[in-house]
């Protein structure tokens, strides 16, 4: 493509936006958003159950590895019951999966400009960059699937006994701390056989060793950690109602409209301006195709999504974005082996010097990720703060329900509102919602529906968060939170004070007799 001096400058541009993109990530990190509703309960779970509660199953129909859910808790023990420590273990995770991910590169096609484009890539794309710091577990499954690709294609001869017995233990201890490792190790599996198979000489039956211990340490974890779970028929019902599991009709329309969704899902996270998804899908199939040329045998590693869309047509493991974060660096090395290939291609055939053109693009990307920092959802911290410096003595706080788990994680930080009395508020009965769903075994709340709340008279404030899933909770046409203040105004209640945050609001409410 260029002389050594052009790809050393091409290089070394590449990896100054890297760094760049590395030090937005952090200031994300540092400034700490609140947690939103489904990170709180998780975060309730974690910080008030032992070790050994942490191994059963978990309320609020909360659902997560049991080797993440240890990790998390010994990040609480060592530095205290602060969302900061629970946001440790996923930013290391997003660290060292850029390290495995440079290292896969380097190892499979020997090129530092290819790594570096894919590593740009994945650090670029948008929700890599929310998950960094999300308190769940997706990031640490994109560092476990890294890992197994890593040790497979640095062990993949398992020649010797420490290689067999290292593969092994990395693929058993990975199926504790993450469930999408499966997919990974079913994938390396069908690999280590295929090639075991392929040989006419001599056979290593000692390559079997690993795949028998995977299959263990997965029988061990299904019976103890996932058969009869109590959350299985609500996250089926759950992800259906998203629409995350494709018909089983793979002629049928929906069924082709459900692809287009999905391959449009998982493209846009690399840019959300206009249809610029389509642009990275064409550089996805061209790198597929030039990787299908240079070497079939590493189509292996775009395996896993195809096993991921049969499990989510049988209903075992949906099909959606954060499920699919573990296999973005891998449609990013792809993206970057196509844009890669077609400038060499061009450059070979007009005999121009083009391989200048291949930093703007993640130069582009670094500017958009730019703006998208820091990442701000419900902001109920803010909301805190304004009503701890505001309420009085005697006046109750009523907490919406989606709100409560992130109000009783971070209430005791805040003086006043810490001895208030709180009460929980909400329309139980939209999808299950309400009580059942929340469980609210952590905390003795007192409950009221809305109905009882807009007769109340005197004076009380309101704490709501916003809900993502908005079509699920419209009350009349509107939006919970205004439904209800909708409904006191038309009451005669007056609004004293109010304050909107993003993703959150409060209100200080008064009746008179």
């Amino acid at each position: 493509m260029t002389n050594q001096k052009d790809s050393n400058t091409i290089e070394i541009i590449l990896f100054t936006i890297l760094i760049v993109a590395i030090v937005i990530s952090t200031i994300n990190l540092f400034y700490n958003r609140s947690l939103w509703g489904d990170e709180a309960m998780l975060a309730l779970n974690i910080s008030q159950k032992s070790f050994l509660e942490l191994l059963k199953p978990l309320e609020m129909n909360q659902v997560a590895p049991v080797g993440f859910l240890m990790t998390e808790k010994l990040f609480i023990i060592l530095f205290g019951v602060h969302d900061w420590a629970l946001r440790i273990y996923p930013f290391l995770s997003f660290l060292f999966s850029l390290i495995l991910l440079f290292k896969i590169n380097q190892k499979l096609f020997e090129s530092k400009i290819i790594s570096l484009i894919s590593c740009v890539f994945f650090i670029t794309n948008l929700s890599i960059f929310y998950y960094s710091n999300e308190v769940k577990q997706y990031s640490s499954d994109v560092l476990v699937s890294l890992l197994l690709i890593y040790t497979y294609i640095s062990n993949a001869d398992l020649k010797s006994k420490k290689e067999i017995l290292f593969t092994s233990l990395v693929g058993a201890a990975a199926i504790f701390f993450s469930n999408t490792s499966i997919i990974i190790l079913v994938t390396i599996a069908a690999c280590v056989l295929n090639n075991f198979f392929k040989r006419t000489t001599s056979k290593n039956f000692n390559k079997f060793v690993p795949l028998l211990i995977w299959l263990f340490s997965f029988t061990f974890y299904f019976l103890f950690f996932i058969k009869d779970h109590p959350t299985k028929k609500f996250m089926v019902d759950y992800w259906s109602a998203r629409k995350a599991f494709p018909t089983e009709n793979i002629f049928s329309p929906e069924f082709r409209l459900f692809v287009f969704r999905k391959i449009k899902m998982l493209f846009s996270s690399f840019s959300e301006f206009g249809n610029t998804w389509i642009f990275f899908f064409a550089l996805f199939l061209l790198g597929l195709y030039f990787i299908y040329k240079k070497e079939k045998r590493l189509i292996f590693l775009i395996a896993p999504l195809f096993i991921h869309f049969i499990l989510s047509i049988c209903k075992l493991y949906p099909f959606e974005t954060r499920m699919l974060l573990y296999a973005i660096p891998i449609i990013s090395t792809f993206i970057s082996f196509g844009l890669f290939s077609i400038v060499n291609i061009i450059s070979k055939r007009t005999n121009l010097k083009i391989g200048y053109i291949i930093p703007i693009l993640p130069f582009v990307l670094l500017i958009s990720l730019s703006f998208t920092c820091p990442v701000k959802k419900e902001e109920i911290k803010s909301c805190l703060q304004f009503a701890n410096q505001h309420i009085s003595n005697g006046e109750k706080l009523y907490v919406y329900y989606m709100a409560n788990p992130a109000f009783q994680f971070y209430r005791n930080e805040y003086s006043t509102i810490g001895k208030s009395s709180s009460v929980v508020i909400g329309n139980w009965h939209i999808h299950g919602c309400g009580k059942s769903f929340l469980g609210l075994k952590l905390n003795n709340a007192q409950y009221i529906d809305n109905e009882e709340l807009v007769r109340l008279k005197g004076r009380f404030w309101l704490l709501f968060t916003n809900v993502s899933e908005s079509s699920y909770f419209k009350v009349n046409g509107f939006s919970e939170d205004q439904y209800i203040i909708n409904s006191i105004i038309k009451r005669g209640g007056r609004i004293l004070k109010n304050k909107l945050f993003i993703g959150s609001s409060c209100y200080q409410i008064e009746f008179n007799n």
